[in-house]
C-alpha cells in the first residue's frame, strides 16, 4: 500500500473514532448526567433608534441564555452592521437564522429589520418566542402582532 492511501486511512479512522467519541459524550450528557443539550438561538431584534434600556435588557436576556449554555446569535453584538444598504446585514442574518433552532423576538412596533427577519423565520419554518415585556400585546382580530403571538402558541 503506498504511503498517501496508508495516511489517507488513518485519517479517516482518527475521524470515525473522534465522531464516536463525541456521539457518545453527547449521549452521556443527555442521558445519563442530564445535561440539556444547547439550543443555537438566533435573537430577533430592532438595532438602530433602540432605547438603552431595551439594549440593557436584551443584553442581560442574551446573557442569561448563554449562561445556560446556549448558543446565541445576536444580530446588534454578532451581525457586522457598517453596510451601506444593508443587503450583506441581511444575509448575515439570513445565514445565521437559517442554523437556528428558535429565533427569540424582540419587537417595538416599528422596526423593519425585524419585519424582515421575521419573514424569513416564517419562511424557515422556525419555532419562535417572543421575548417578555418587549413585544405588543395581540389585538383583537387580525393584526400583524396577534398573527405572531399564534405562530408562538404553535411551538409552546
Amino acid at each position: 500500500m503506498n504511503a498517501p492511501l496508508y495516511a489517507l486511512l488513518i485519517l479517516c479512522g482518527i475521524g470515525i473514532i473522534i465522531s464516536v467519541i463525541m456521539i457518545i459524550k453527547i449521549l452521556l450528557d443527555r442521558y445519563i448526567f442530564r445535561k440539556p443539550i444547547p439550543k443555537r438561538i438566533f435573537i430577533i431584534h430592532p438595532v438602530r433608534n433602540i432605547s438603552n434600556e431595551w439594549r440593557s435588557g436584551l443584553y442581560k436576556f442574551v446573557e442569561k441564555l448563554e449562561r445556560r449554555g446556549n448558543i446565541v446569535y445576536f444580530p446588534i453584538r454578532d451581525t457586522n452592521q457598517e453596510d451601506e444598504t444593508g443587503y450583506r446585514i441581511c444575509l448575515q442574518n439570513m445565514l445565521a437564522l437559517k442554523n437556528a433552532d428558535i429565533a427569540y423576538v424582540a419587537w417595538d412596533g416599528k422596526s423593519q429589520g425585524v419585519l424582515f427577519d421575521l419573514g424569513m423565520a416564517f419562511a424557515f419554518r422556525k419555532p419562535i418566542k417572543i421575548i417578555d415585556g418587549y413585544f405588543p400585546p395581540p389585538t383583537e382580530g387580525k393584526s400583524f402582532q396577534s398573527m405572531i403571538h399564534m405562530w408562538e402558541s404553535l411551538y409552546n
